[in-house]
């Protein structure tokens, strides 16, 4: 780095050298110490943008161009820590009852988690469906059947002009999917099971984590619900299914997730789900079987019962549509 940048970072370069060392793009790299204002800024909650907007002044011009070139910041444990207990402490309008349980060992089966997170008002969730050992890389293959495309996006851009075969093949090679106000039915690899995304939900592809080999396949929901019918190609796959506040292991089913202001839901409509919750003082085993829900507050409590109508209805018209 030349003395003249090092001074800019300094803050002792006059605003003509730096417009005409911005001008040759010679923008400098990020000392360790700017780096660290920067995020000391941004565990702040502040937005420069709009303390420059506010004050009536251009934002700096060396930060700028640093922001143009993507510089990313990553959180601090702690700022995540803050995010997850402002989430967390958000109350359902019908708050669950705890079920008590004695504590139990964990078990190993965890292969991903859902990550929860919250910011200002709106909560993000996470979901992940891991299937193992389901084809060698690169043989996947999603297949749309079905959907409202007004609103869809497949990393970022409107497909919904598409013809069906970019369509699929976009969503082979996808790494985030959102549906917005609209919903996307797929099917995975010619029958061997069917995910369908609800209103404003966003899939995403792109988080793989280290443990999992390549042969195995892992969707991430950041938003919304999402309901699975397993195929007659599913039996001998092992799917499960795991959420900040429980783990679901799956070999066929119908069942569907809905993620809540009050916490998470499992509805099974067909065959039996093994769930452990993970968090809180009832990590038993709960097997829910056809016509029954259990559901998990954010607290790690635990409650049993019928199914819920509102969450089996999508479940059963997926169910009508795709085996009849």
């Amino acid at each position: 780095m030349s003395e003249q940048q090092h001074k800019h970072l300094e803050g002792s370069v006059p605003d003509g050298d730096l417009r005409r060392m911005l001008d040759r793009s010679e923008v400098p790299p990020a000392r360790a110490e700017f780096k660290e204002h920067l995020r000391a800024m941004f565990l702040a909650g502040e937005s420069m943008s709009a303390a420059a907007d506010e004050a009536g002044t251009e934002p700096e011009p060396a930060l700028a161009a640093l922001l143009d070139q993507g510089l990313v910041l990553p959180s601090r444990p702690e700022f995540r820590a803050s995010l997850r207990e402002r989430f967390v402490s958000v109350a359902g309008a019908t708050p669950l009852t705890p079920l008590a349980v004695p504590r139990a060992a964990r078990t190993q089966r965890r292969h991903l988690r859902l990550l929860v997170g919250g910011v200002a008002a709106a909560a993000a969730v996470v979901a992940m469906l891991f299937v193992q050992g389901v084809f060698a890389p690169g043989t996947a293959k999603w297949h749309a059947l079905a959907g409202d495309y007004a609103g869809l996006r497949i990393d970022g851009e409107r497909v919904a002009d598409l013809s069906a075969a970019e369509l699929d093949h976009r969503l082979d090679h996808a790494r985030r999917v959102s549906t917005a106000g609209g919903t996307l039915r797929m099917e995975y690899d010619d029958g061997r099971f069917v995910l369908e995304l609800g209103p404003d939900t966003v899939l995403g592809l792109d988080r793989m984590p280290a443990a999992v080999d390549a042969k195995d396949l892992v969707l991430v929901g950041d938003a919304g619900s999402f309901r699975v019918v397993t195929g007659p190609k599913f039996p001998g796959t092992e799917l499960q299914f795991a959420t900040s506040l429980f783990e679901a292991r799956v070999t066929g089913t119908v069942f569907g997730i809905d993620v809540l202001e009050e916490g998470i839901c499992l509805c099974v409509i067909e065959g039996t789900v093994d769930l452990v919750p993970i968090v809180g003082a009832s990590p038993r085993l709960h097997a829910v079987g056809t016509g029954r829900r259990c559901s998990v507050d954010w607290q790690g409590g635990a409650v049993e019962g019928p199914v819920c109508p509102p969450h089996a209805v999508p479940l059963e018209s997926l169910v009508r549509t795709w085996r009849n």
